[in-house]
């Protein structure tokens, strides 16, 4: 990386990226950790993994040339320097080393997308009863929201339902019911953002 540029990144996921965890390896000239950059095919380009707060301004994985905008190809995608303070936010600062995760969809795989809250109890389709489970309210201008994480070893299941959030080391969870099995899915228990 280069620190001025955008840096374009050639993939071989065999499809569009619907999500991509990025994050800096080595240390930052401050001596804090840098936070893992969440990109999300719809345009939700300002959530970090470690954290549960909703940045503005900040596009640090986009379309090749094309920065705001959703990644359209199936073989590469952009990442920018993030300025104005906004170092532990970025994925092209000079002489630095990161890492990327990228994300696809594959039927009865995996299954990326979004929901809107009804206030009721709702079924997710994805197609396949999922072992992993992530949700966070992406909200606009609605911070504070935690990721919350739900798997088969820990328990989907009638009742409470045990959770880890990834934007803390806080221990296990277990006393909410939160989601629930589904033939084809899960589902949300009253609609909950969680």
């Amino acid at each position: 990386v280069d620190g001025v540029t955008d840096q374009t990144i050639t993939h071989n996921l065999q499809g569009i990226p619907k999500m991509v965890w990025g994050k800096q390896r080595d240390g930052l000239s401050s001596g804090t950790g840098s936070s893992w950059v969440v990109y999300y095919g719809s345009g939700l380009y300002n959530l970090f993994l470690d954290s549960d707060t909703n940045f503005t301004g900040l596009t640090a994985i986009h379309k090749v040339g094309a920065s705001g905008f959703a990644i359209d190809s199936t073989t590469q995608f952009d990442v920018s320097l993030q300025s104005g303070g906004n170092s532990t936010r970025s994925l092209n600062t000079s002489g630095s080393e990161y890492i990327l995760y990228i994300f696809g969809e594959q039927t009865g795989i995996s299954k990326i997308g979004t929901y809107e809250g009804t206030g009721s109890d709702l079924n997710i389709d994805c197609g396949f009863a999922p072992r992993w489970v992530m949700i966070r309210d992406v909200t606009s201008g609605n911070s504070g929201q935690p990721w919350y994480v739900y798997d088969t070893t820990r328990g989907i299941n009638v009742g409470n339902d045990p959770y880890i959030q990834f934007q803390t080391t806080a221990a296990e969870v277990s006393s909410q019911n939160h989601i629930e099995p589904h033939s084809s899915g899960f589902t949300v228990v009253g609609g909950q953002n969680h």
